[in-house]
């Protein structure tokens, strides 16, 4: 696989750290801390509509 650009890589970064985040949410859940693992959801759920978003367009 050639890679000639390097913003092709951008959205699977962004993937990935929004699946990141997402694991670290889940963590903090277990520790019952609701509203951290609150705002960690929405951010890893906003990573990954970005790295969607800008892999489809």
């Amino acid at each position: 696989m050639c890679l000639n650009r390097s913003y092709d890589l951008q959205p699977l970064a962004t993937l990935f750290s929004g699946l990141m985040i997402l694991t670290i949410g889940l963590s903090e859940f277990k520790k019952e801390r609701p509203f951290l693992a609150c705002f960690v959801f929405v951010l890893s759920g906003f990573c990954i509509y970005v790295g969607v978003f800008t892999f489809i367009s």
